[in-house]
């Protein structure tokens, strides 16, 4: 009997010792979690493209459809050397079921064609083409949230713990905006764009479940993300992204509707190519 009661102290005491660890977390350790994340993510999706199946509509107010496109490319994610960023390049290969005349190589010869900041801009330049809408836009990428969290931007946000689950496992959601100017987006005539949104962080290894990025300028623009874990790479990779811009105004008609996207992201491979900045 005394035994018996001896080991249920022990027991109280490690929930006690537990408890006690579980309150001392503090945000900053979170959020430095996270940073270590998505570094470590962006080592694993170095070179490593996937299949990007991506839905736009323009949305009328009363919700009939004005006009979709039905968007099927190849997402490159590449490190740039002697630089902690990596971006995600989009290469459209379809367009409504019908080829646009690329190949899978193409991105790959790309790169190999000098400096990877002025062939990544030619084919940023490309894919938004190819957008709907009157509003051009670069936010539309699954790479933008995971470079705020880079070790060298972090400071120009504010975080704050909004609350915490535990299910499926332990997490915190982590609010986010952006103070510093200029801004890390601007508009094409370079007036600040602020962000702003929340983080679902699991708090044992910092990664990413789902996450919100908002905007007010030039129109408000709410995007969402989400991630899993890709048995082949052993790594989170991004799984789907969601995005509305509202009330963007047609210039030559005058009508108002708002832009919804829904992006989702597969066959995750690896590819050869030596990326260096010249």
């Amino acid at each position: 009997m005394l035994r018996y009661c001896g080991l249920a102290a022990t027991l109280m005491l490690l929930a006690t010792v537990s408890l006690a660890a579980q309150a001392e977390l503090r945000l900053e350790t979170v959020i430095e979690r996270a940073s270590h994340f998505v570094l470590q993510q962006r080592d694993a999706l170095g070179n490593v493209r996937a299949d990007e199946d991506y839905t736009q509509e323009l949305q009328l107010a009363g919700g009939s459809v004005l006009q979709s496109r039905h968007l099927e490319s190849e997402m490159a994610f590449v490190r740039l050397s002697q630089s902690e960023e990596w971006l995600a390049f989009r290469n459209v290969m379809r367009i409504d079921g019908v080829p646009t005349g690329t190949d899978t190589a193409r991105l790959e010869q790309l790169f190999r064609e000098g400096a990877i900041s002025r062939q990544g801009r030619r084919i940023a330049e490309e894919s938004a083409i190819h957008n709907i809408g009157n509003l051009q836009r670069t936010l539309n990428v699954p790479t933008i949230v995971t470079h705020l969290l880079m070790p060298g931007q972090q400071t120009r946000f504010r975080f704050r713990k909004r609350s915490e689950s535990h299910t499926p496992e332990r997490s915190w959601l982590v609010s986010f905006d952006e103070r510093d100017r200029p801004t890390i987006v601007r508009t094409k005539a370079g007036r600040d764009v602020p962000l702003k949104g929340e983080l679902a962080i699991a708090v044992d290894d910092g990664h990413l479940l789902r996450a919100t990025l908002e905007a007010t300028v030039p129109v408000r623009s709410e995007l969402e993300f989400s991630w899993r874990h890709d048995a082949g790479l052993n790594a989170w990779v991004p799984a789907q992204m969601r995005e509305r811009y509202r009330d963007v105004r047609e210039t030559k008609t005058r009508l108002t509707y708002d832009i919804i996207g829904v992006a989702t992201y597969s066959n995750y491979r690896r590819f050869a190519v030596d990326v260096r900045i010249k």
